[in-house]
């Protein structure tokens, strides 16, 4: 290989870079050499868990959906309510009763066995309250009704804790009595 040509210029930056490299060795103190000290043993510590991480195996993310999923149908809940609540002011405005309107609604989710049950009770009460006014004597005269017709004592539309159980039994009775009592005379 052939020598390589140097420049007078690049020949003193050379000896300026030397010369440099030189006074900076003299002015640096020598490291002393030093021994990293051991560090002390580390614990086992738990690695702590962010706030919202799968910290006690649930699935945040699974978790999370449920409660976005039930505020979501807390609002369209809500709405319902507000498009019911208008419906029953527009019916109030062409002249309908809500209330009635309403408790014809809860009847209306009820079992027909329910229903019965309700009534029974609700018949009861206002008959131990005094507030059924010739109740009694209607039940008798179903009570006649019935075995007019030929039915059995055990159609008695009441349950046995009603009084008027008891009244529709007896106009039963007195009716099946009187039958039987003209149908001796007409054997005769």
């Amino acid at each position: 290989m052939a020598p390589r040509k140097t420049t007078p210029e690049a020949e003193s930056a050379s000896e300026d870079t030397k010369q440099a490299q030189s006074t900076k060795a003299a002015t640096t103190k020598p490291k002393a050499k030093t021994t990293p000290a051991k560090a002390a043993p580390k614990k086992a510590t738990p690695a702590k868990t962010p706030t919202g991480s799968n910290s006690s195996g649930i699935a945040a993310d699974h978790l999370q959906s449920f409660f976005d999923r039930i505020e979501r149908l807390e609002g369209e809940k809500k709405g319902i309510a507000d498009d019911i609540k208008d419906v029953f002011a527009e019916a109030k405005g062409n002249g309908f009763d809500v209330p009635t309107m309403r408790a014809i609604l809860k009847i209306k989710k009820q079992k027909p066995s329910e229903r019965e049950e309700k009534e029974s009770m609700l018949d009861l009460y206002m008959h131990a309250l005094g507030m059924l006014e010739g109740d009694l004597d209607e039940a008798q005269q179903l009570g006649i009704d019935a075995a007019s017709a030929g039915k059995a004592v055990t159609d008695n539309l009441y349950i046995t804790e009603d009084p008027r159980f008891k009244k529709w039994e007896q106009g039963w009775q007195m009716q099946t009595a009187f039958l039987a009592a003209q149908d001796r005379e007409g054997a005769v």
